[in-house]
């Protein structure tokens, strides 16, 4: 998963020139040691919500097909992030909707696996 910092501290917010390619080339690098170092399966994560503001996370969903594909497959978490409650104006419990709406887009960009918190809604 990307973050800037080890270990992951959420609310770390540097700038970026190109978050995309900065986050992709990161974790190709990664990957690649990984595997330098015996790891036969290795997955990436651009790790939304991980020291990136909010149009620095927009900037990656919109721009998902480029990190599928090219090394790894890809695991995406957005589910219930900060950055939709700021988008969206809801708090951590009503972020379901802003979270579902993610998931068609990521899936047809070519995302392996999408972590979600709600598999069904809660109350039911």
């Amino acid at each position: 998963m990307h973050s800037t910092t080890v270990p992951v501290r959420a609310g770390v917010q540097p700038e970026y020139g190109d978050v995309v390619a900065e986050v992709s080339a990161h974790l190709l690098d990664v990957a690649a040691s990984a595997r330098s170092g015996g790891s036969t399966e290795v997955w990436i994560d651009p790790g939304t919500g991980f020291g990136k503001g909010v149009e620095d996370n927009l900037r990656l969903l919109r721009r998902l097909p480029e990190l599928c594909g090219p090394g790894a497959p890809v695991l995406l978490g957005v589910s219930g992030k900060s950055f939709l409650g700021a988008v969206t104006g809801r708090d951590v419990e009503n972020r379901l909707a802003g979270s579902l709406a993610l998931v068609a887009p990521a899936w047809s960009a070519g995302v392996d696996v999408i972590r979600v918190h709600d598999v069904r809604k809660r109350g039911t």
